[in-house]
């Protein structure tokens, strides 16, 4: 319908974080919550997990249970990662920056601090298609 909302693009970092995964999961829960208390969302779209590096793939898994947990009572709906690559750069398997590279020509004039940003970024984009073509996205 043509309008224009504000976007804000920010990402939650634990690299300075002493400590070990309780330490990194109590900051993103925190920072979460400050979000949810911020935006007030009515729906909450992530990328789906995925089984690859176990130690990485764990590590994820737990911020995705943070994440459900701070935010529950938000419908949440998860998208394969395939799935989101192929809706907004046309093919399942591009690389981060190419999907980061689609979402800027869509967007030329939004900022990404790292590629995460734009993963999550053509995450809502794909949920937004999705929402508006009346189907599930998976």
């Amino acid at each position: 319908n043509g309008e224009v909302f504000p976007v804000s693009v920010e990402s939650i970092s634990t690299k300075n974080v002493k400590g070990g995964h309780p330490e990194k999961l109590t900051l993103i829960a925190n920072e979460l919550s400050k979000v949810r208390d911020k935006y007030n969302p009515s729906i909450v779209a992530y990328e789906r997990g995925f089984s690859r590096f176990n130690n990485s793939t764990q590590a994820i898994f737990m911020v995705v249970g943070i994440m459900k947990y701070i935010l529950c009572g938000i419908e949440q709906v998860s998208y394969p990662p395939s799935t989101i690559k192929k809706s907004i750069a046309g093919k399942g398997n591009v690389k981060k920056d190419v999907l980061r590279d689609a979402v800027l020509e869509m967007y030329p004039n939004v900022e990404f601090s790292n590629t995460d940003e734009s993963d999550a970024f053509a995450v809502g984009l794909h949920h937004i298609k999705v929402t508006k073509e009346g189907n599930d996205g998976a």
